[in-house]
Protein backbone atom coordinates (compact mmCIF):
# COMPACT_ATOMS: atom_id res chain seq x y z
CA UNK A 1 0.00 0.00 0.00
CA UNK A 2 1.34 3.44 -0.94
CA UNK A 3 1.09 5.89 1.92
CA UNK A 4 1.26 9.60 1.09
CA UNK A 5 4.58 11.31 1.74
CA UNK A 6 3.08 13.78 4.17
CA UNK A 7 1.62 11.04 6.37
CA UNK A 8 4.57 8.72 5.92
CA UNK A 9 7.12 11.26 7.08
CA UNK A 10 5.09 13.31 9.50
CA UNK A 11 2.89 10.62 11.01
CA UNK A 12 3.47 12.18 14.37
CA UNK A 13 4.86 15.64 14.92
CA UNK A 14 6.86 14.36 17.85
CA UNK A 15 8.70 11.89 15.61
CA UNK A 16 9.45 14.61 13.06
CA UNK A 17 10.66 16.93 15.78
CA UNK A 18 13.05 14.28 17.12
CA UNK A 19 14.90 13.97 13.78
CA UNK A 20 17.78 16.41 13.19
CA UNK A 21 17.00 18.95 10.44
CA UNK A 22 19.58 17.73 7.92
CA UNK A 23 18.54 14.11 8.40
CA UNK A 24 14.86 14.99 8.00
CA UNK A 25 15.55 16.90 4.78
CA UNK A 26 17.48 13.92 3.41
CA UNK A 27 14.59 11.62 4.26
CA UNK A 28 12.13 13.89 2.47
CA UNK A 29 14.45 14.09 -0.55
CA UNK A 30 14.77 10.31 -0.65
CA UNK A 31 11.00 9.87 -0.56
CA UNK A 32 10.55 12.45 -3.31
CA UNK A 33 13.11 10.70 -5.49
CA UNK A 34 11.06 7.49 -5.25
CA UNK A 35 7.85 9.28 -6.19
CA UNK A 36 9.54 11.14 -9.03
CA UNK A 37 10.85 7.84 -10.39
CA UNK A 38 7.30 6.48 -10.33
CA UNK A 39 5.88 9.52 -12.12
CA UNK A 40 8.59 9.37 -14.77
CA UNK A 41 7.94 5.67 -15.30
CA UNK A 42 4.23 6.37 -15.77
CA UNK A 43 4.91 9.16 -18.26
CA UNK A 44 7.36 7.01 -20.22
CA UNK A 45 4.97 4.06 -20.47
CA UNK A 46 2.01 6.20 -21.56
CA UNK A 47 4.18 8.12 -24.04
CA UNK A 48 5.59 4.94 -25.51
CA UNK A 49 2.09 3.55 -25.95
CA UNK A 50 0.87 6.67 -27.73
CA UNK A 51 3.96 6.92 -29.96
CA UNK A 52 3.44 3.30 -30.92
CA UNK A 53 -0.10 4.08 -32.08
CA UNK A 54 0.96 6.72 -34.63
CA UNK A 55 -0.16 5.88 -38.15
CA UNK A 56 2.52 5.56 -40.86
CA UNK A 57 1.31 8.83 -42.42
CA UNK A 58 1.95 10.69 -39.14
CA UNK A 59 -1.55 11.00 -37.71
CA UNK A 60 -3.20 9.56 -34.64
CA UNK A 61 -6.58 8.13 -35.62
CA UNK A 62 -9.33 6.61 -33.53
CA UNK A 63 -10.27 3.00 -34.10
CA UNK A 64 -13.28 3.46 -31.81
CA UNK A 65 -15.18 6.51 -33.10
CA UNK A 66 -15.88 7.42 -36.71
CA UNK A 67 -15.89 11.13 -35.91
CA UNK A 68 -12.30 10.91 -34.65
CA UNK A 69 -11.12 8.48 -37.31
CA UNK A 70 -9.63 11.10 -39.63
CA UNK A 71 -7.14 12.11 -36.95
CA UNK A 72 -7.64 15.86 -37.34
CA UNK A 73 -8.60 16.30 -33.67
CA UNK A 74 -6.61 13.50 -32.04
CA UNK A 75 -3.30 14.17 -33.79
CA UNK A 76 -2.67 17.67 -32.41
CA UNK A 77 -4.07 16.65 -29.03
CA UNK A 78 -1.71 13.68 -28.68
CA UNK A 79 1.29 15.48 -30.17
CA UNK A 80 0.80 18.48 -27.88
CA UNK A 81 0.96 16.47 -24.67
CA UNK A 82 3.88 14.35 -25.93
CA UNK A 83 5.81 17.58 -26.56
CA UNK A 84 4.81 18.99 -23.17
CA UNK A 85 6.13 15.88 -21.42
CA UNK A 86 9.38 15.81 -23.37
CA UNK A 87 10.47 18.97 -25.16
CA UNK A 88 13.03 17.03 -27.20
CA UNK A 89 10.23 14.95 -28.72
CA UNK A 90 9.29 18.01 -30.80
CA UNK A 91 12.54 17.46 -32.72
CA UNK A 92 11.88 13.77 -33.37
CA UNK A 93 11.07 12.22 -36.72
CA UNK A 94 7.67 11.14 -35.36
CA UNK A 95 6.77 14.70 -34.36
CA UNK A 96 7.95 16.12 -37.68
CA UNK A 97 5.85 13.55 -39.51
CA UNK A 98 2.80 14.54 -37.41
CA UNK A 99 3.29 18.24 -38.13
CA UNK A 100 3.66 17.57 -41.85
CA UNK A 101 0.47 15.48 -41.77
CA UNK A 102 -1.41 18.31 -40.00
CA UNK A 103 -0.27 20.88 -42.56
CA UNK A 104 -1.55 18.64 -45.35
CA UNK A 105 -4.92 18.39 -43.56
CA UNK A 106 -5.33 22.14 -43.06
CA UNK A 107 -7.76 24.03 -45.27
CA UNK A 108 -7.46 27.82 -45.46
CA UNK A 109 -5.20 27.75 -42.44
CA UNK A 110 -7.62 25.74 -40.28
CA UNK A 111 -7.43 22.16 -38.98
CA UNK A 112 -10.60 20.11 -38.52
CA UNK A 113 -12.38 21.14 -41.71
CA UNK A 114 -10.84 18.81 -44.30
CA UNK A 115 -14.27 17.27 -44.83
CA UNK A 116 -16.67 20.17 -45.32
CA UNK A 117 -19.64 17.92 -44.54
CA UNK A 118 -18.24 16.50 -41.28
CA UNK A 119 -16.35 19.05 -39.19
CA UNK A 120 -13.99 17.57 -36.62
CA UNK A 121 -13.95 20.09 -33.76
CA UNK A 122 -12.11 22.89 -35.64
CA UNK A 123 -11.46 25.09 -32.58
CA UNK A 124 -10.20 22.15 -30.51
CA UNK A 125 -8.05 20.79 -33.35
CA UNK A 126 -6.66 24.19 -34.33
CA UNK A 127 -5.94 25.21 -30.74
CA UNK A 128 -3.82 22.15 -30.05
CA UNK A 129 -2.21 22.35 -33.49
CA UNK A 130 -1.19 25.93 -32.75
CA UNK A 131 0.53 24.78 -29.57
CA UNK A 132 2.33 22.04 -31.50
CA UNK A 133 3.62 24.39 -34.21
CA UNK A 134 4.46 27.19 -31.80
CA UNK A 135 6.92 24.90 -30.01
CA UNK A 136 9.14 24.66 -33.10
CA UNK A 137 10.83 27.30 -35.30
CA UNK A 138 10.11 27.65 -39.01
CA UNK A 139 6.37 27.19 -38.61
CA UNK A 140 5.43 30.86 -38.75
CA UNK A 141 2.85 30.48 -41.52
CA UNK A 142 0.96 27.71 -39.72
CA UNK A 143 1.16 29.54 -36.38
CA UNK A 144 -0.15 32.76 -37.90
CA UNK A 145 -3.06 31.16 -39.76
CA UNK A 146 -4.19 29.03 -36.81
CA UNK A 147 -3.91 31.97 -34.43
CA UNK A 148 -5.91 34.20 -36.78
CA UNK A 149 -8.62 31.53 -37.00
CA UNK A 150 -8.94 31.23 -33.23
CA UNK A 151 -9.14 34.99 -32.83
CA UNK A 152 -11.85 35.20 -35.50
CA UNK A 153 -13.83 32.45 -33.77
CA UNK A 154 -14.33 34.40 -30.54
CA UNK A 155 -17.95 35.52 -30.23
CA UNK A 156 -17.68 39.32 -30.39
CA UNK A 157 -19.00 42.17 -32.51
CA UNK A 158 -17.26 40.87 -35.63
CA UNK A 159 -19.41 37.73 -35.34
CA UNK A 160 -22.64 39.63 -34.72
CA UNK A 161 -22.63 39.58 -30.90
CA UNK A 162 -22.99 42.39 -28.40
CA UNK A 163 -21.86 42.42 -24.79
CA UNK A 164 -25.43 41.77 -23.68
CA UNK A 165 -25.38 38.35 -25.39
CA UNK A 166 -24.67 35.36 -23.17
CA UNK A 167 -22.09 33.96 -25.59
CA UNK A 168 -20.05 37.16 -25.83
CA UNK A 169 -16.33 36.53 -25.34
CA UNK A 170 -16.50 32.72 -25.52
CA UNK A 171 -15.72 30.08 -28.13
CA UNK A 172 -17.54 27.07 -29.54
CA UNK A 173 -16.88 24.06 -31.76
CA UNK A 174 -16.06 26.29 -34.71
CA UNK A 175 -17.33 26.34 -38.26
CA UNK A 176 -19.47 28.64 -40.34
CA UNK A 177 -22.47 30.11 -38.52
CA UNK A 178 -24.80 33.00 -39.43
CA UNK A 179 -24.04 36.27 -37.62
CA UNK A 180 -25.22 36.16 -34.02
CA UNK A 181 -25.42 32.36 -33.88
CA UNK A 182 -22.94 30.11 -32.07
CA UNK A 183 -23.71 26.48 -32.71
CA UNK A 184 -22.37 24.49 -29.77
CA UNK A 185 -20.34 26.66 -27.41
CA UNK A 186 -18.92 25.97 -23.97
CA UNK A 187 -16.25 26.63 -21.38
CA UNK A 188 -13.82 23.90 -22.45
CA UNK A 189 -13.47 25.28 -25.98
CA UNK A 190 -13.02 28.73 -24.49
CA UNK A 191 -10.22 27.45 -22.26
CA UNK A 192 -8.48 25.60 -25.11
CA UNK A 193 -8.60 28.63 -27.43
CA UNK A 194 -7.32 30.97 -24.72
CA UNK A 195 -4.49 28.63 -23.77
CA UNK A 196 -3.35 28.42 -27.39
CA UNK A 197 -3.50 32.18 -27.91
CA UNK A 198 -1.66 32.72 -24.63
CA UNK A 199 1.09 30.34 -25.82
CA UNK A 200 1.78 32.67 -28.75
CA UNK A 201 1.69 35.85 -26.64
CA UNK A 202 5.41 36.51 -26.32
CA UNK A 203 4.84 39.22 -23.72
CA UNK A 204 3.99 36.79 -20.95
CA UNK A 205 2.77 33.35 -19.95
CA UNK A 206 0.70 31.79 -17.20
CA UNK A 207 3.73 32.04 -14.96
CA UNK A 208 4.77 35.60 -15.85
CA UNK A 209 1.92 37.97 -16.52
CA UNK A 210 3.61 41.12 -15.27
CA UNK A 211 4.49 42.49 -18.70
CA UNK A 212 3.35 46.08 -19.24
CA UNK A 213 3.95 46.06 -22.99
CA UNK A 214 0.58 46.88 -24.55
CA UNK A 215 -0.94 44.71 -27.23
CA UNK A 216 -4.42 46.14 -27.80
CA UNK A 217 -5.68 43.20 -29.87
CA UNK A 218 -4.68 40.52 -27.38
CA UNK A 219 -5.68 42.61 -24.38
CA UNK A 220 -9.16 43.00 -25.88
CA UNK A 221 -9.40 39.24 -26.52
CA UNK A 222 -8.55 38.53 -22.88
CA UNK A 223 -10.96 41.20 -21.64
CA UNK A 224 -13.78 39.79 -23.77
CA UNK A 225 -13.03 36.29 -22.48
CA UNK A 226 -13.22 37.50 -18.88
CA UNK A 227 -16.60 39.01 -19.71
CA UNK A 228 -17.78 35.50 -20.67
CA UNK A 229 -16.14 33.84 -17.68
CA UNK A 230 -17.81 36.24 -15.26
CA UNK A 231 -21.20 34.96 -16.43
CA UNK A 232 -20.26 31.29 -16.02
CA UNK A 233 -18.91 31.93 -12.53
CA UNK A 234 -22.21 33.58 -11.55
CA UNK A 235 -20.27 36.58 -10.31
CA UNK A 236 -22.35 39.19 -8.42
CA UNK A 237 -20.99 41.94 -10.69
CA UNK A 238 -22.44 40.25 -13.80
CA UNK A 239 -25.44 42.26 -15.12
CA UNK A 240 -26.63 39.74 -17.70
CA UNK A 241 -29.41 37.31 -16.78
CA UNK A 242 -28.19 33.86 -15.88
CA UNK A 243 -29.75 30.93 -17.73
CA UNK A 244 -32.65 29.28 -15.98
CA UNK A 245 -35.60 30.65 -14.08
CA UNK A 246 -33.73 33.69 -12.86
CA UNK A 247 -36.17 36.57 -13.16
CA UNK A 248 -36.26 37.22 -9.43
CA UNK A 249 -32.47 37.14 -9.24
CA UNK A 250 -32.16 39.59 -12.10
CA UNK A 251 -34.50 42.01 -10.35
CA UNK A 252 -32.77 41.76 -6.99
CA UNK A 253 -28.97 42.31 -7.15
CA UNK A 254 -28.64 40.96 -3.60
CA UNK A 255 -29.96 37.59 -4.74
CA UNK A 256 -27.03 37.14 -7.11
CA UNK A 257 -24.73 36.92 -4.13
CA UNK A 258 -26.61 33.85 -2.96
CA UNK A 259 -25.60 32.03 -6.15
CA UNK A 260 -21.93 33.00 -6.25
CA UNK A 261 -19.91 30.15 -4.79
CA UNK A 262 -16.70 30.60 -6.80
CA UNK A 263 -17.40 27.60 -9.05
CA UNK A 264 -18.31 27.53 -12.73
CA UNK A 265 -20.92 25.93 -14.92
CA UNK A 266 -20.26 24.85 -18.52
CA UNK A 267 -22.45 26.61 -21.06
CA UNK A 268 -25.01 29.43 -20.93
CA UNK A 269 -26.66 28.33 -24.19
CA UNK A 270 -26.37 24.55 -24.43
CA UNK A 271 -28.20 23.95 -21.17
CA UNK A 272 -28.23 20.15 -21.46
CA UNK A 273 -24.43 20.13 -21.61
CA UNK A 274 -24.23 21.36 -18.01
CA UNK A 275 -23.52 18.18 -16.10
CA UNK A 276 -24.21 19.87 -12.78
CA UNK A 277 -27.84 20.37 -13.87
CA UNK A 278 -30.18 22.90 -12.31
CA UNK A 279 -30.32 23.60 -8.59
CA UNK A 280 -32.55 25.53 -6.24
CA UNK A 281 -31.31 28.06 -3.71
CA UNK A 282 -33.27 30.63 -1.73
CA UNK A 283 -36.19 30.05 -4.06
CA UNK A 284 -34.15 30.61 -7.23
CA UNK A 285 -33.33 28.14 -10.00
CA UNK A 286 -29.76 28.24 -11.28
CA UNK A 287 -27.07 26.19 -13.04
CA UNK A 288 -24.93 24.47 -10.43
CA UNK A 289 -21.15 24.70 -10.26
CA UNK A 290 -19.24 21.47 -10.70
CA UNK A 291 -15.65 20.30 -10.55
CA UNK A 292 -14.57 19.86 -14.18
CA UNK A 293 -16.19 23.13 -15.24
CA UNK A 294 -14.59 24.96 -12.31
CA UNK A 295 -11.16 23.60 -13.25
CA UNK A 296 -11.72 24.70 -16.86
CA UNK A 297 -12.91 28.08 -15.63
CA UNK A 298 -10.00 28.88 -13.35
CA UNK A 299 -7.45 27.79 -15.98
CA UNK A 300 -9.22 30.07 -18.47
CA UNK A 301 -9.13 32.92 -15.95
CA UNK A 302 -5.37 32.48 -15.57
CA UNK A 303 -4.90 32.29 -19.35
CA UNK A 304 -6.89 35.49 -19.80
CA UNK A 305 -4.67 37.43 -17.42
CA UNK A 306 -5.95 36.65 -13.94
CA UNK A 307 -3.42 35.91 -11.23
CA UNK A 308 -3.38 34.23 -7.84
CA UNK A 309 -4.49 37.42 -6.07
CA UNK A 310 -7.54 37.90 -8.31
CA UNK A 311 -10.70 37.52 -6.21
CA UNK A 312 -12.31 35.36 -8.91
CA UNK A 313 -9.30 33.04 -9.02
CA UNK A 314 -9.18 32.85 -5.23
CA UNK A 315 -12.89 32.00 -5.09
CA UNK A 316 -12.52 29.24 -7.68
CA UNK A 317 -9.53 27.85 -5.81
CA UNK A 318 -11.55 27.82 -2.58
CA UNK A 319 -14.41 26.01 -4.33
CA UNK A 320 -12.04 23.31 -5.57
CA UNK A 321 -10.48 22.86 -2.16
CA UNK A 322 -13.93 22.55 -0.61
CA UNK A 323 -14.91 19.99 -3.27
CA UNK A 324 -11.70 17.99 -3.33
CA UNK A 325 -12.89 14.51 -4.32
CA UNK A 326 -10.61 13.21 -7.08
CA UNK A 327 -12.64 10.04 -7.57
CA UNK A 328 -15.84 11.86 -8.53
CA UNK A 329 -16.31 15.38 -9.94
CA UNK A 330 -18.41 16.98 -7.23
CA UNK A 331 -21.38 19.04 -8.31
CA UNK A 332 -22.47 16.43 -10.87
CA UNK A 333 -25.51 14.63 -9.41
CA UNK A 334 -24.77 10.99 -8.69
CA UNK A 335 -28.43 10.06 -9.04
CA UNK A 336 -28.74 11.21 -12.66
CA UNK A 337 -29.87 8.37 -14.98
CA UNK A 338 -26.86 8.99 -17.25
CA UNK A 339 -23.49 8.50 -15.48
CA UNK A 340 -21.91 11.81 -16.43
CA UNK A 341 -19.60 11.87 -13.44
CA UNK A 342 -18.16 8.49 -14.40
CA UNK A 343 -18.02 9.48 -18.08
CA UNK A 344 -15.56 12.35 -17.43
CA UNK A 345 -13.42 10.48 -14.90
CA UNK A 346 -10.11 10.91 -16.75
CA UNK A 347 -10.92 14.39 -18.02
CA UNK A 348 -11.45 15.23 -14.35
CA UNK A 349 -8.03 13.80 -13.44
CA UNK A 350 -6.35 15.79 -16.22
CA UNK A 351 -8.03 19.15 -15.73
CA UNK A 352 -7.89 19.05 -11.92
CA UNK A 353 -4.18 18.20 -12.02
CA UNK A 354 -3.50 21.18 -14.29
CA UNK A 355 -5.64 23.49 -12.17
CA UNK A 356 -3.98 22.38 -8.92
CA UNK A 357 -0.50 22.81 -10.34
CA UNK A 358 -1.23 26.22 -11.82
CA UNK A 359 -2.85 27.36 -8.56
CA UNK A 360 0.01 26.04 -6.46
CA UNK A 361 -2.23 23.79 -4.36
CA UNK A 362 -0.05 21.56 -2.21
CA UNK A 363 -0.59 18.24 -0.49
CA UNK A 364 -0.01 14.69 -1.63
CA UNK A 365 -2.38 14.84 -4.60
CA UNK A 366 0.38 14.31 -7.18
CA UNK A 367 1.69 11.15 -5.59
CA UNK A 368 -1.81 9.77 -5.17
CA UNK A 369 -2.67 10.64 -8.77
CA UNK A 370 0.35 8.76 -10.10
CA UNK A 371 -0.61 5.66 -8.13
CA UNK A 372 -4.23 5.93 -9.22
CA UNK A 373 -3.32 6.16 -12.90
CA UNK A 374 -0.90 3.25 -12.62
CA UNK A 375 -3.71 1.08 -11.26
CA UNK A 376 -5.78 1.83 -14.37
CA UNK A 377 -3.08 0.88 -16.87
CA UNK A 378 -3.67 -2.18 -19.01
CA UNK A 379 -0.90 -4.64 -20.00
CA UNK A 380 -0.02 -2.52 -23.07
CA UNK A 381 0.23 0.58 -20.79
CA UNK A 382 -2.92 2.18 -22.28
CA UNK A 383 -5.80 3.42 -20.16
CA UNK A 384 -9.51 3.34 -20.98
CA UNK A 385 -12.56 4.42 -19.02
CA UNK A 386 -14.37 1.20 -18.26
CA UNK A 387 -17.12 2.98 -16.34
CA UNK A 388 -18.75 4.86 -19.22
CA UNK A 389 -18.22 5.72 -22.87
CA UNK A 390 -20.57 8.71 -22.89
CA UNK A 391 -17.67 11.14 -23.34
CA UNK A 392 -15.55 8.86 -25.59
CA UNK A 393 -13.12 7.97 -22.79
CA UNK A 394 -13.43 4.32 -23.81
CA UNK A 395 -11.20 5.24 -26.76
CA UNK A 396 -7.67 4.22 -25.67
CA UNK A 397 -5.99 7.02 -27.65
CA UNK A 398 -8.14 9.77 -26.15
CA UNK A 399 -8.16 8.34 -22.65
CA UNK A 400 -4.43 7.58 -22.55
CA UNK A 401 -3.71 11.13 -23.71
CA UNK A 402 -5.89 12.50 -20.90
CA UNK A 403 -4.05 10.26 -18.44
CA UNK A 404 -0.74 11.54 -19.77
CA UNK A 405 -1.85 15.14 -19.20
CA UNK A 406 -2.72 14.23 -15.61
CA UNK A 407 0.62 12.45 -15.16
CA UNK A 408 2.49 15.43 -16.64
CA UNK A 409 1.07 17.91 -14.13
CA UNK A 410 1.58 15.46 -11.28
CA UNK A 411 5.21 15.20 -12.36
CA UNK A 412 5.49 18.99 -12.51
CA UNK A 413 4.21 19.18 -8.93
CA UNK A 414 6.66 16.49 -7.79
CA UNK A 415 9.53 18.27 -9.56
CA UNK A 416 8.61 21.51 -7.79
CA UNK A 417 8.61 19.70 -4.45
CA UNK A 418 11.97 18.11 -5.26
CA UNK A 419 13.46 21.48 -6.17
CA UNK A 420 12.18 23.02 -2.94
CA UNK A 421 13.63 20.14 -0.95
CA UNK A 422 16.99 20.49 -2.67
CA UNK A 423 17.07 24.23 -2.02
CA UNK A 424 16.44 23.60 1.67
CA UNK A 425 19.39 21.23 2.01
Amino acid sequence: MNTPISRRIFLASGIAASIPGSQLRSLIASELDVVRSQSQSLITSLSDYLIGQQSPDGGWKSQTYALLKSGQALTPFVLSILQDCNSSFAESVAAARARSWMINQMRNGVLGVADADVLEYPVFASAFALRCFEAMPDNDAAVDSLRRFLIREQFTESRGFSKSDLAYGGWGFGGTQPPGQTGHMDLSHTRWALAAIRATDDRSSYDDQASTTPNPELDQIYSNAQHFLRLLQKHPSEPRPHPGDMSAVNLDPRAKGYLYDGGFYFSPLVIAANKGRMGQKNGHTYLRSYATATCDGVIALLASGGDASDERVMSARAWLQQHSDWEYPEGIPREHPEPWGDAVYFYHQAVRAEAYWRLGIGGDWAEQLVHRLQRHQRPDASIVNQRSGLMKENDPLLCSALALIAAHYADQQINDATASSSAAR
